[in-house]
């Protein structure tokens, strides 16, 4: 049991340094010139595979994204993005 409750820990500390470090990242682009979009929520997970289709067909510059937070170089793909899915 105890091997158990230490994977199941390791695993929640794994995700929660996983989001520090995006939000941390995202804050540093956002620095630099990048321009973030934040969703309220997906409404289904295919919105969400609906969005990463449309991003590889649409977005004309780098952007990252975890969860609901999008970060984009090209200021024309955060508004196009914008339009589309907010």
């Amino acid at each position: 049991m105890k091997a158990l409750e230490d994977e199941i820990a390791k695993e929640l500390s794994t995700q929660l340094q996983s989001e520090i470090d995006f939000q941390i990242l995202s804050d540093m682009l956002v620095e630099l010139g990048w321009h973030k979009v934040e969703l309220i929520r997906f409404d289904s997970n295919r919105q969400a595979v609906d969005i990463k289709y449309w991003l590889a067909e649409n977005a004309k510059g780098h952007w990252e994204c975890r969860g609901s937070t999008f970060v984009f170089h090209d200021s024309g793909d955060a508004v196009n993005f914008t339009l589309r899915w907010k």
